[in-house]
């Protein structure tokens, strides 16, 4: 029985069952009966596997992040990039490739990790990678070209994670941390930990983010003040994870300081798309796990709101991550504008090619079906035919 069978089964979104194999919350008494008669076992028995410990808190891994040298186009590009390695790389080189990154990532942020971006910045990585190992170079302009290598290996392991490819994922993020340590980008480096620890969360695995919020804390001050609010707001969403209210407001407000100490030359140019809009989508969806238990339903709907309104249209996945999410609250809690909501989310999630949406969307097929309202049976077919068309 896989994942989505048994949400199905039990008429609950596919996060919920994700998070109960992970430990990182239990289903709620009134679900047990249910769920034990679904895997064919005791309520005793259900009992007994549901006792497991508590989450760990962040604290330093102890995992050893050894990183991969090398890394190929994905393999479903069907072919190593083939682009030309160039005899010698020029700073001009260096912040040309910058800019291609730049285009690449902002094409990432629209449509999402299943299309044709990821390949196309794959075969970029590739070409950038043989210049590493092949191409001659002075010292000042290699460690110009390996943070902007760095840079690129990131957006490959974040689209990848996007389109559900979790192994091209971790391996793009290794080669990303390895080139960033040897180039010494603090700050790259620690926008990497935060995609790994947004990756872990996406699957469910709250040991493996617990430990690595653990190591980017244990790790140097980033030099940007906004890297550091982009950490406090990852951070938020760890501990909304683990269902901690005090520390996600903690770091929501942590968050929000070191946002208003910024920007600042020390900001990298990746750091493009942490605006206020984005920092308002990390902190409400930091606080959507413990809305989602009816606790700060209305700081976290305020916060999905924001978003929504102040994102640029470019913006166009996270504008359908938020979108989703909120009308997810609006439905389960009965707000009124939930029906509005949800075709908003259903019209928002329409141009985006995301993995990380699919669960989204379950999630609010999922509260559609609980809320016992829909007369209307159009969303929940409008939401089949958004996740059918990715099979």
């Amino acid at each position: 029985m896989t994942q989505e069978d048994l949400a199905e089964l039990l008429q609950v979104g596919l996060r919920s069952v994700k998070r109960w194999e992970s430990g990182e919350s239990t289903p709620y008494l009134s679900t047990r009966p249910a769920i034990a008669e679904a895997l064919g076992v005791s309520v005793t028995a259900l009992e007994a596997m549901l006792s497991e410990p508590e989450p760990v808190l962040p604290q330093a891994p102890e995992v050893d992040l050894a990183l991969a040298p090398t890394l190929t186009v994905p393999a479903e590009a069907g072919l190593r990039a083939g682009l030309p390695v160039p005899r010698h790389v020029t700073a001009a080189d260096a912040a040309q490739l910058d800019n291609v990154v730049s285009h690449l990532e902002q094409l990432d942020h629209t449509i999402g990790g299943r299309s044709a971006s990821r390949t196309m910045a794959f075969a970029q990585l590739d070409m950038a990678l043989a210049c590493l190992r092949e191409t001659a170079m002075s010292l000042t302009v290699r460690t110009q070209w390996m943070r902007v290598a760095a840079r690129l290996a990131r957006l490959c392991g974040f689209s990848s994670a996007d389109a559900g490819q979790h192994t091209d994922a971790e391996r793009s993020f290794r080669v990303a941390l390895s080139i960033a340590r040897e180039a010494g980008d603090v700050d790259g480096w620690l926008n990497i930990v935060c995609g790994m620890i947004r990756k872990s969360l996406q699957i469910g695995d709250l040991r493996r983010a617990t430990e690595l919020l653990g190591m980017a804390e244990a790790g140097q001050r980033p030099k940007s003040p906004m890297s550091a609010c982009m950490l406090h707001a990852v951070r938020a969403r760890v501990y909304g994870a683990l269902g901690d209210d005090v520390r996600v407001l903690e770091s929501i407000d942590r968050a929000e300081d070191w946002f208003a100490a910024g920007p600042s030359d020390a900001d990298p140019a990746w750091l493009w798309y942490y605006d206020e809009p984005q920092l308002r989508g990390d902190t409400g969806h930091g606080l959507y796990p413990i809305a989602m238990q009816g606790r700060l339903v209305d700081e976290a709907a305020g916060r999905l709101r924001d978003a929504v309104s102040l994102h640029r249209p470019a913006n166009a996945r996270s504008i359908a991550f938020s979108t989703a999410k909120l009308a997810t609250l609006t439905v389960m809690w009965g707000l009124s504008d939930a029906g509005p909501l949800v075709k908003q989310a259903i019209v928002a999630a329409e141009p985006v090619r995301s993995a990380r949406l699919d669960e989204d969307l379950h999630d609010l097929a999922g509260a559609l079906r609980r809320s016992g309202a829909v007369h209307d049976p159009a969303p929940l077919m409008a939401i089949r035919a958004l996740l059918d068309r990715e099979r």
